[in-house]
């Protein structure tokens, strides 16, 4: 199996895992459900960038999904969604600057954007099948 293709089925794990969550009643808090926000995220665009032989950096959501945009289309509204995602992101910094933390809302948005990016990540990797 391609390289590709497992890192998309690991974003596929999170966001199954995601999609069933009631995000009214976290056990674990809203930034762990936010982290795999992220991890299903960049292993959407990860897998994507794979096939492409482009080099992987982890930065933020907005910064691959630019890089990944550069090989297809993705709707205009994600990279909106993505730099949405990536407020909540905490920085290292050497300033302790208090994270943000996501409502069920906002969980739920970043959750469709991640669904989006997986839908037209795989429509690009089933094609080469």
């Amino acid at each position: 199996m391609n390289e590709n293709i497992k890192v998309y089925e690991e974003g596929a794990s999170f966001y199954a895992k995601l999609r069933n969550m009631n995000l009214q009643s976290l056990k674990l808090g809203s930034e762990v459900v936010y982290n795999m926000i992220c991890f299903a995220a960049e292993a959407f665009l990860s897998a994507l960038l794979l096939k492409y032989n482009e080099e992987l950096e982890h930065g933020s959501v907005s910064a691959m999904l630019k890089s990944a945009s550069r090989h297809i289309n993705f709707p205009s509204h994600l990279m909106e969604e993505a730099r949405f995602i990536n407020r909540f992101h905490t920085w290292c910094a050497l300033d302790y600057i208090p994270s943000k933390q996501a409502s069920p809302e906002e969980l739920k948005r970043m959750i469709f954007c991640v669904a989006e990016i997986m839908e037209v990540v795989k429509g690009d990797l089933i094609q080469d099948k």
